[in-house]
């Protein structure tokens, strides 16, 4: 009568190590996924709120504005995007030391909607270029100082008139600088989210 022969230690260890490495693999690629979802939505989250400024310019009377910069936050240089509005002279907020606050349109933080023009930041797991009219544009990297000093002028500039400032903010992963999502608007501030894994389309 022949016995049947068990698994060895080292067999089972095998398997184990097997089982353990397959999962492993598929909790990296759940989570890889649902940051990647969850960068989507802000992507898209972005664009309904420069479509809303877009329209609020319009409604208002008043240009609005895209002023994007990098930061060191935590150790890590992350992408911040802030919405602005064009003040006329003698509105804007006087700050301590600033004799010249009256002194020609400048921008700031939109007075209306705040908590819905809240800064978006970026990880630093993006990398985001700006290009206007097809030229790219080297982000400032100075945070709050730099935007104090250069008076906080954005780069893209959604006009009372109706018009914008055409250009496009492309999304890499910073690791492979592999392609995620490029955001463009047009002359009269129409944005499209190109590669957009929410299936939106145009805003």
């Amino acid at each position: 009568m022949c016995r049947q022969r068990g698994f060895s230690l080292l067999e089972m260890l095998v398997v184990l190590l097997v089982v353990v490495v397959i999962v492993s693999l598929a909790s990296l690629n759940t989570g890889s996924g649902a940051e990647e979802r969850r960068l989507a939505e802000e992507v898209r989250f972005l664009a309904d709120i420069a479509a809303y400024a877009r329209d609020e310019a319009a409604f208002s009377g008043r240009d609005f504005g895209l002023l994007v910069g990098e930061e060191l936050r935590g150790g890590e240089r992350v992408t911040v995007l802030r919405f602005r509005e064009r003040r006329l002279p003698g509105e804007r907020e006087a700050m301590p030391g600033d004799e010249d606050a009256a002194d020609g349109p400048l921008w700031e933080r939109p007075r209306g909607d705040a908590e819905l023009f809240e800064p978006l930041v970026f990880p630093a797991s993006l990398d985001i270029e700006l290009a206007i009219e097809g030229v790219p544009v080297a982000l400032d990297r100075g945070g709050h100082r730099q935007e104090a000093a250069t008076g906080g002028v954005p780069q893209v500039i959604f006009y009372a008139s109706g018009e914008a400032t055409p250009g496009t903010l492309v999304f890499r992963q910073a690791a492979t600088g592999d392609f995620l999502w490029e955001l463009r608007w047009d002359l009269l501030g129409r944005s499209e989210i190109t590669d957009d894994p929410l299936g939106a389309g145009d805003a």
